[in-house]
């Protein structure tokens, strides 16, 4: 937009849609509003910002929009005022009631099972996810205050509101793989050249030193902590005030110290009737279809956890549409995850084929798609009845794998060219029955 545009003539409002447990929540919106006001634009009703939770906020601001449109000589003081409806998410109090390693010995890998239970029902849907802020562990922070040299106990303001240095790093602000702006302005406190790159703040303490009223001044440069999503994996009409949800403890290294993820490692060290606060974070474009359609859920890994909540939901319904589980891990041995459960459900009918791949059982690598591949007839049948496919786990290979290996299996057993084939599937996408929840 020209910095010279005149905007006197233009009259507008700003809906904005956000997440309130983001710290720049709705900020996108805020900039537009104010940007348009300062161009000349008219206001014809306030900012108004919209949660996750958005329908009644949103509804709202249309219909006083509209009527402002409506108004002769609408303006922000004049017309209505938008009220605020709900007052964002729902945080729920529970405890954890079941924390089980699904891995067996041997594995590579730790992925945990946790029930967490309240004392009032949980609102939500198989599809949907659990949102939990993490903390910073308290033997990282003490690292940081003794390299530093700083008192854990010092009393710190921070918007407006008077914090311990300990509390406000424990609850509020990120110090894993700072951004290379935050590196940047670390290296001009402290008066030195500091390579950019991305680092732990305990690495960057111990490798470049900060005298503590320096370091005080640091903390305004660092982001407030962002909630971690973690798709459910139970179905709510199956439990009572309760919601699962399957963690993979996420390991990596720091030249030879091994690392791991904040949140993953966070709710991995639970132990029995840990209290635990969270909220479920709707995931709209990811539902169950009518009971009476067939449906194929491919879920490798922890992409199983929705797929688990699909089946419990499936079977309470008694649901006479079909359902095929397409599951992958490395060990058919040590990381089947909810095999007993599966059995059952096999046993009973609620599931009515499952086909797995191993990728490290044999020296042939078998994953998600080669299974697809081999069942493609099986697979085109299904889609031509109407199933819808869902999959769930790592975007980027084995999503874009899978939807390439979907176009394949249209192009050979549906008798079309390969661009033939790309865009009936671009079509059967925009049909909705492809649902992807990937990360």
């Amino acid at each position: 937009m020209n910095h010279d545009s005149n905007l006197s003539k233009l009259e507008y409002s700003v809906l904005a849609l956000g997440d309130s447990s983001y710290p720049y929540f709705c900020k996108a919106g805020e900039d537009i509003f104010h940007r348009l006001s300062a161009l000349g634009g008219k206001a014809s009703i306030q900012l108004q910002k919209c949660d996750v939770d958005y329908q009644n906020d949103a509804n709202y601001w249309f219909q006083n929009y509209l009527k402002a449109l409506k108004s002769d000589d609408s303006n922000v003081s004049s017309t209505l005022t938008v009220k605020k409806t709900s007052s964002g998410k729902k945080y729920y109090q529970g405890i954890i009631k079941n924390h089980i390693n699904l891995n067996g010995t041997g594995s590579n890998k730790l992925t945990y099972h946790i029930e967490i239970k309240t004392k009032e029902p949980i609102e939500y849907e198989a599809g949907d996810a659990l949102g939990v802020m993490p903390r910073n562990k308290k033997d990282t922070l003490d690292k940081i205050f003794s390299a530093v040299g700083i008192d854990g106990n010092l009393p710190i303001p921070y918007k407006g509101v008077s914090y311990t240095l300990y509390s406000l790093l424990t609850n509020k602000l990120n110090v894993s793989y700072l951004k290379e702006s935050q590196v940047k302005k670390y290296a001009e406190i402290i008066g030195k050249d500091i390579p950019n790159v991305k680092i732990d703040l305990i690495d960057l303490v111990r490798i470049y030193p900060i005298k503590p009223f320096d370091f005080v001044s640091f903390i305004g440069y660092l982001n407030e902590m962002t909630p971690r999503l973690y798709s459910v994996c139970s179905s709510p009409n199956a439990r009572e005030n309760e919601v699962h949800i399957l963690v993979s403890k996420n390991t990596f290294k720091v030249d030879t110290e091994s690392r791991y993820g904040l949140c993953s490692d966070m709710l991995s060290d639970f132990t029995l009737d840990t209290p635990i606060e969270f909220y479920i974070h709707k995931n709209r474009q990811f539902r169950l279809p009518a009971e009476d359609t067939d449906i194929i859920m491919i879920g490798p890994g922890t992409g199983m956890a929705p797929m688990r909540a699909f089946i419990e939901e499936r079977d309470q319904q008694s649901a006479s549409g079909k359902n095929w589980l397409i599951f992958g891990e490395q060990h058919f041995t040590t990381d089947f995850f909810y095999q007993t459960e599966i059995q059952q459900y096999v046993s009973t009918g609620a599931l009515h084929r499952v086909d797995l791949a191993w990728s490290r059982d044999s020296d042939h690598k078998s994953y998600v798609q080669h299974k697809m591949l081999e069942n493609g007839k099986d697979f085109y049948d299904w889609i031509k009845r109407g199933a819808n496919i869902y999959v769930s786990g790592s975007r980027t290979p084995m999503s874009e794998d899978v939807e390439k290996t979907i176009i394949e299996i249209i192009s050979t057993y549906g008798g079309k060219s390969a661009p033939e084939s790309e865009e009936y599937w671009n079509e059967l996408k925009e049909a909705g029955i492809y649902k992807a929840d990937v990360y």
